[in-house]
């Protein structure tokens, strides 16, 4: 996990911020009820209660806070033991993997409600740290039973899962489920007199942990989508309440009782960052935003966490910019530049180098801007791979997306197409490489050296995460990490002498642009999408073997997405896949008005990627970027084949190779023992496209993961697979074809074929979303059809949209048949499309199917 997530996460962490000695009196509450999803409607937003603090800005404390000690209780009354000491050390000094080991003892161990509750809470917040946030929602579903158990609420779950649904850059999420505290907190807030100690510590503790986790990401959340009004009103809220807490534990009478947990400061000084961010971004009162800011440094400077004033000069200088005050933004970004090189924080250069580019931009300084995106992108390829997740834009604005669409712009004016094809193959495969990072790779290909170069990629990323982690709780070691990454990249050029297309999943390399134009045939063109911004022209990079040049349509990104959208509901996706995540289009029930209204926006998607220019190619490979990935190619006014391709240099892809040693191996229908719909058209399809073949097909409850590994052995050229599949957005490596198992449906996830490759030349998946898969920042796509490709499959024709049809059956006999006489993939797509076209079935059938990587074979 990088250090913006790592710095910024701590903010955000209050849930043992105090911890009790003696108790006494109650405290008043507001009413403590659980929070239910039942409303799927975000709750109305109150103005910011506007705390007026009756007390004065606490000063900087005399000491920096400590962790709750061994055998006595924390602020909600659980005995804190070795257990959950040592999780709350490694958490907060970054050694998140001894922090879950701990927490999986504490657990084993057993408990109350109570300790049963802290240690839930305390995994999802570490799986946050991880880059792993759709693991804590499913663990905070836990947290959140056990906290109404425990004390009647989940509040603090609930708080802390908008909190996840924010790194998963679910915004209106995460509003939904924090604005659901705000509200039930009310405008209520801690006291700062007392008479005597509160003897409701628990209750009051919590519910200024879960009121002020939700202040602090609501900011957090406005900051992203700019809405800086809201996000200073939100954060100006957390500093009042945060002041009022170090008045207490500072006090002279009530600090006896009272102490401070140490992460209450970090959280502190970064609230202050973002408080003076958006201070500046609304007032534009750069003095009165710098004494904001140099109260976080001072805080900072306090624990002795220089990390942290290279992330406040980098957002300074952004918010400098974002406001016109660009030699301002310029000096702060230099700054921030040599303190991170100062302290040797790698994951934070390649980041503060991107947003010195785009003040450099601002001040017309384009050569020195080139430069500093060029050293991101230097600097981030060196890191790539030993990465879990790349989240900086929660942190800083920007991301590693940027790089590329700066470096590209900077190509294109200059025309200089071979270094723009560079670039964006790099982009392609930091995106891959850091998607994989950590995931198992076919044991048979290379085993030792991978397992060598995985061992690495967990050391350093371990380092790493202590390295930038605040505070001393874990012995930081920089030079080490260098070193690691210096014995990392001589095993990667080992491998990459063994076996290239493996290298490349883990590690950062590009083909060149003279390259693919030898490889390309007359006739064949690559159409290269460039990086997208929605208010700008869709641009391809036109690459053949001759020539190569940029070609600019007239539609928009933001218009083509809404063409697409339109496209969507005239087939009516969005309601019934909604509903049951399996859409049936039936053929005899398509309404000639709606069928009209298709073709109608279809024509205009013709029109607008201007595909008739096209006609006299013989192949068209694309590249595709942002929604690009999800035109219905086969529905559109196409007349030679569209192969859809993962980046350029798929065209001299040097594949696992392996000898085919059976014709086809065909799945029908699987058994699901009322799990699933049964597919009795699968059945057929299946029956049908085994006669071509004259294999007989796996059906029902022969068609288990077993039995298709046995059947397919050291390999075959065609396998198809008709059957339930569906695609898991926030993790497409959990994405999944549905075989049977003891008559049962039995998920076999992308993950699985990744790990476990299915070798097959041509997978044919003629199921609901095969075709579908996360779009990475990189602009790679990652889902069932790419965790085949890794385990050498030379083509895949897949499903964009879920459908089962009579025209599905009629398209997969089509192309079965052609292709097994011509051998030309290519040629087979296009037939069964036009076929189906010219048959009067609906464009919502012909049109679903995609082809993706069909140039090998023949």
């Amino acid at each position: 996990m990088n250090n913006a997530i790592n710095v910024l996460s701590k903010i955000i962490l209050l849930g043992t911020t105090l911890l009790l000695v003696a108790a006494c009196s109650s405290v008043s509450l507001p009413r403590l009820v659980p929070l239910s999803d039942s409303n799927f409607l975000t709750p109305q937003e109150p103005e910011p209660w506007k705390h007026a603090t009756d007390v004065a800005k606490t000063p900087l404390p005399m000491k920096k806070g400590l962790i709750p000690p061994l055998g006595e209780k924390n602020a909600y009354s659980v005995e804190v033991t070795p257990e959950l000491k040592l999780a709350y050390e490694t958490y907060l000094g970054g050694d998140y993997e001894q922090a879950m080991n701990a927490l999986n003892q504490a657990e084993q161990k057993g408990g109350d409600a109570g300790m049963l509750w802290q240690i839930s809470f305390l995994r999802a917040q570490v799986l946050i740290l991880m880059g792993r946030a759709a693991d804590a929602e499913v663990e905070l579903e836990k947290t959140a039973q056990l906290e109404i158990k425990f004390v009647g609420h989940n509040w603090n779950s609930r708080a802390l899962r908008g909190e996840a649904k924010l790194w998963l850059y679910d915004f209106d999420g995460a509003k939904k489920d924090l604005l659901q505290v705000v509200n039930a907190a009310g405008n209520w807030s801690m006291p700062t007199f007392y008479v005597l100690p509160p003897g409701n510590m628990a209750e009051l503790v919590g519910v200024a942990s879960a009121q002020l986790r939700a202040y602090m990401t609501l900011a957090i959340v406005y900051l992203m989508e700019e809405d800086y009004e809201k996000a200073l009103a939100w954060a100006t809220e957390a500093e009042s309440r945060f002041n009022d807490i170090h008045y207490v534990t500072q006090h002279p009478l009530y600090g006896r009782n009272f102490f401070a947990h140490a992460d209450s400061f970090y959280g502190r000084a970064n609230n202050l960052i973002f408080l003076g961010a958006a201070t500046l971004a609304v007032t534009k009162n750069v003095q009165e935003s710098d004494k904001i800011f140099a109260d976080a440094r001072a805080y900072f400077h306090m624990l002795d966490y220089k990390d942290g004033i290279v992330s406040l000069e980098a957002l300074r200088a952004r918010t400098l910019a974002l406001i016109g005050q660009d030699e301002l933004g310029n000096k702060a970004a230099e700054e921030a530049l040599r303190l991170a090189h100062q302290q040797g924080t790698t994951d934070l250069i390649w980041r503060v180098e991107v947003l010195r580019g785009e003040v450099l931009l601002k001040l017309h300084r384009e050569a020195e801007a080139e430069d500093a995106f060029r050293h991101a992108q230097t600097s981030v390829d060196q890191i790539s791979g030993m990465l879990l997740t790349d989240q900086s834009k929660i942190r800083f604005g920007v991301g590693k997306e940027d790089i590329t669409y700066f470096l590209s712009q900077f190509d294109a004016k200059k025309q200089d197409y071979s270094r723009l094809f560079e670039d964006l193959e790099r982009a392609r495969a930091r995106a891959f490489v850091d998607m994989l990072a950590g995931r198992k790779l076919a044991e048979s290909r290379q085993g030792v050296l991978v397992a060598q170069i995985q061992q690495l990629n967990q050391q350093i990323l371990k380092q790493r995460l202590i390295n930038y982690s605040p505070g001393n709780f874990v012995q930081k070691d920089k030079p080490r990490e260098l070193t690691l990454i210096k014995e990392r990249q001589n095993l990667i050029k080992q491998l990459r002498q063994k076996d290239t297309e493996l290298a490349d999943v883990l590690s950062i390399s590009a083909k060149s642009l003279a390259q693919i134009q030898s490889a390309l045939k007359p006739g064949e063109v690559l159409l290269y999408a460039l990086p997208p911004k929605n208010a700008e022209s869709v641009q391809f990079l036109v690459v053949e073997a001759r020539q190569v040049n940029i070609r600019a349509l007239s539609i928009t990104w933001g218009d083509l997405q809404k063409q697409l959208d339109k496209f969507s509901e005239s087939i009516g996706i969005p309601a019934q896949a909604a509903q049951s995540r399996g859409l049936v289009l039936k053929h005899a029930a398509a309404e000639p008005k709606k069928i009209a209204n298709t073709q109608q926006i279809l024509a205009q998607l013709t029109r607008a990627l201007d595909l008739p220019q096209w006609d006299k190619a013989t192949t068209l490979y694309v590249v595709p970027s942002g929604v690009l990935h999800f035109i219905p190619w086969g529905a559109l006014e196409v007349n030679v084949p569209v192969v859809v391709v993962p980046n350029g240099g798929w065209l001299i892809r040097n594949p696992d190779a392996f000898t085919p040693q059976s014709v086809a191996r065909v799945v029908g229908d699987p058994a699901f023992g009322g799990d699933l719909l049964q597919l009795p058209g699968a059945r057929q399809e299946a029956q049908q496209v085994a006669a071509v073949y004259q294999v007989p097909p796996l059906l029902g409850e022969e068609a288990t993961e077993q039995g298709l590994r046995t059947s397919v052995g050291g390999g075959t050229k065609i396998l198809h697979l008709a059957t339930h599949a569906f695609y898991d957005a926030s993790n497409p490596l959990a994405s999944a074809l549905y075989l049977s198992e003891r008559n049962k449906a039995s998920p076999l996830t992308a993950s699985d074929i990744f790990e476990h490759p299915l070798r097959a030349q041509v997978v044919v998946m003629s199921a609901c979303e095969t075709g579908m898969g996360k779009i990475t920042s990189g602009e790679d796509l990652l889902g069932l059809s790419r965790s085949f490709y890794l385990g050498g499959t030379l083509a895949i024709l897949s499903s964009l949209w879920p459908i089962e049809d009579e025209g599905t059956k009629r398209f997969m006999e089509i192309f079965h048949a052609t292709s097994s006489q011509t051998g030309d993939y290519g040629q087979a797509w296009l037939n069964a499309r036009n076929q189906l076209k010219q048959q009067g079935y609906p464009p919502a059938v012909y049109g679903a199917f995609v082809l993706g990587g069909a140039r090998f074979v023949k």
